[in-house]
């Protein structure tokens, strides 16, 4: 783990915690579940360490911002979310920026699901995480363009952004947003 003794042996006697990046460390190197390391749950082994049922919540962002983000992060699974009324969606992620405030804010996470990425799949004036095929990410509503082809991106705080035309031909992955949760601060 190109850690030292000193530091292995606080971690495991409980001086220090197990941190993100020690507990993906431990997790490569000797199969110990992420999980179980930072939150004592599930299979020490790796095994089913993730809840058998649930949405898998993804610690990666999705912007809501001028118009679209680069996909500069590894998508890394970081929890589950088990709720009936979310069992057909495919992952929570996170947003970040503030052009579809106040329905979703700027750290609120989103809950999404894939949809085919054709024009007769979708439903005009739904929300939905989009990337394109340079890798970009953005949240948007979504609504009939002029151009053949086409969609318009609508952002709903539109001081912070305009509507954008993009041809549906540049979209990689298409995600219907089915509900947002909001941190209480």
């Amino acid at each position: 783990t190109g850690m030292s003794q000193p530091q292995v042996s606080q971690l495991l006697t409980g001086k220090n915690k197990f941190g993100n990046k020690v507990a993906k460390q431990f997790e490569k190197e000797f199969g110990l579940s992420y999980i179980w390391l930072i939150h004592g749950e599930g299979d020490m082994m790796g095994g089913s360490a993730w809840p058998a049922g649930g949405v898998p919540v993804y610690d990666i962002d999705f912007n809501a911002w001028f118009v679209e983000r680069y996909n500069d992060s590894r998508i890394e699974r970081v929890g589950t979310l088990d709720t009936p009324k979310y069992n057909k969606a495919t992952a929570v992620v996170s947003v970040t920026g503030d052009s579809m405030h106040p329905l979703i804010s700027s750290g609120d996470e989103i809950i999404i699901r894939q949809m085919p990425v054709s024009i007769d799949s979708l439903i005009y004036g739904h929300i939905y995480a989009i990337v394109t095929d340079n890798d970009l990410r953005t949240v948007k509503r979504v609504r009939k363009s002029g151009q053949v082809g086409c969609i318009d991106l609508e952002p709903i705080n539109k001081d912070v952004a305009d509507t954008t035309t993009i041809a549906l031909s540049r979209i990689v992955s298409l995600w219907l947003v089915m509900g947002c949760i909001k941190p209480i601060n």
